[in-house]
Parts: structure tokens; C-alpha cells; sequence
């Protein structure tokens, strides 16, 4: 889609021989395939803050060209095509209130949201991914963090929560007990999800250079179990709530 609003952008501007108002909208258009370019390159690499600033800045660009490109009958044929860019990525957009305010509550939520988008979209290696980072920052959330993306801070809780679910294989001990996290989800339940998202997305990163390495059908049906575990989860209302 970036690249018709940019070809289409160009041409205009190429034939606008001097014409003020098509030499804005040409500029219009290059302008909304640069920020969509911004926005698809965060949603495939995978940064999630990113997706959240440049879907918002995406939005107001949409919006502001509007009115640039409704007197033109050039325009109309993309009409439908920019009403489809902000259904389908202005859900995942927040203001820079939600994201450099100290309560991570509501990046937390739209990150959850950019899961199920990922999946929707059978973008199974972005959902696992995510899924992963974004179990740490609920758990940190739980437990009254503030600083979720914070590494020191990240390390500790994965160390935990690894020493929690696998026992057994470690020499060390956590300082956390059952009682800790049942008041989130059942014990049982919280390990399960965290070996499934850990083992499929190790699976997965390994590109399959292992001798057990799983079918593909089998590491789709575990993310399938991961998504629709965390769609499950609840959220504190504020960071008091742990």
C-alpha cells in the first residue's frame, strides 16, 4: 500500500507542471507512504513502541491530507484505500501521553492488542515474539513496576519466573511462592504458558537446526494455546492493585 500512495504521489507531482494544489497533494501522498513505511517496518521488526508512535503520526497524516484530496477527482479512486490503512492500523496507535506517562497500564494493553493483530494475520514468528516480552512486562506490572523496559529490571523478573517454572533444573531458588502468582492465574496454568511460549519461540528461532525440532502445524497449534491463554489475562487497574 506504501508503495502505490508512493508512485502515485510521484506521478502527480511529475505532472502537476508548476500547479500549487497538485504539487501539495503529490506531497500529500509521499508524505502518507513514508509514515505507513515507518509504521510496517516497526510492525515487522518488532517494536512495538515504535508501531504505537508512528500509527499515531500516521493517522494525523491521513487526516490532515483529507481535505487536500477531496476536491480532486485523482484523489477519489484512493479514497476506499486510505479508509482501509486507518482501520486497519489506527487500533494499534497511542498518544505520547500513554507512552511516556509513568503508568505502563495502557502500552501494556495496546501491545496485547498488536498480538492479536499479529496472529490474525498468521504473522506467527512477530506473535510468539511478542507474546514472550509482553508476559515479563504483565508480570512486572503485577508486581507494581513501573520501569517495564527497564533491563536490569526485565533480567530479574525472567530469572524468576524461569527459576518458578523450572524448578527443578535449577540450583537457585525463587523468592517467589505459589500464592504470588495464583492471585494472577493458576499456578499450573501460568507454567504451562510459560514453557509453551518459551520452547515454541526457541523452536522457531533455532530455524529448525535441531534434530527434535517441531512441525510446523504442531508450533502453530502452541502459539494458537498462548494467544488464547493471554486473551484470557487481566490487567491491575493501576499499579496499586499488586
Amino acid at each position: 500500500m506504501a508503495e502505490l500512495l508512493n508512485d502515485y504521489g510521484t506521478e502527480i507531482k511529475q505532472q502537476a507542471h508548476g500547479n500549487n494544489e497538485e504539487l501539495k497533494r503529490g506531497s500529500a501522498f509521499l508524505k502518507m507512504a513514508k509514515s505507513l513505511n515507518n509504521v510496517t517496518d516497526a510492525l515487522y521488526l518488532l517494536r512495538p513502541y515504535d508501531v504505537m508512535e508512528n500509527t499515531a503520526y500516521l493517522e494525523k497524516t491521513i487526516r490532515q491530507a483529507i481535505p487536500v484530496l477531496e476536491d480532486s477527482p485523482r484523489s477519489k479512486p484512493l479514497e476506499f484505500l486510505l479508509s482501509r490503512i486507518l482501520d486497519t492500523y489506527t487500533p494499534l496507535s497511542a498518544s505520547p501521553e500513554e507512552l511516556k506517562g509513568h503508568d505502563p497500564i495502557p502500552a501494556l494493553r495496546k501491545e496485547q492488542q498488536m498480538i492479536f493483530w499479529y496472529y490474525e494475520r498468521d504473522l506467527w514468528v512477530q506473535t510468539i515474539s511478542l507474546t514472550r516480552e509482553w508476559l515479563i512486562s504483565w508480570i512486572m506490572v503485577w508486581f507494581g513496576e513501573k520501569e517495564v523496559l527497564e533491563k536490569s529490571r526485565r533480567e530479574g523478573y525472567e530469572k524468576n519466573i524461569s527459576l518458578f517454572v523450572w524448578p527443578e533444573r535449577k540450583t537457585e531458588k525463587t523468592e517467589w511462592k505459589d500464592e504470588d502468582i495464583d492471585r494472577l492465574m493458576p499456578v499450573e496454568q501460568f507454567r504451562k504458558l510459560w514453557q509453551n511460549v518459551t520452547n515454541s519461540r526457541n523452536d522457531i528461532d533455532h530455524a529448525g537446526h535441531r534434530k527434535d525440532s517441531r512441525k510446523s502445524e504442531n508450533l502453530k497449534q502452541m502459539i494458537r494455546n498462548c494467544v488464547e491463554t493471554i486473551q484470557e489475562l487481566p490487567f491491575p487497574t493501576s499499579l496499586e492493585e499488586h
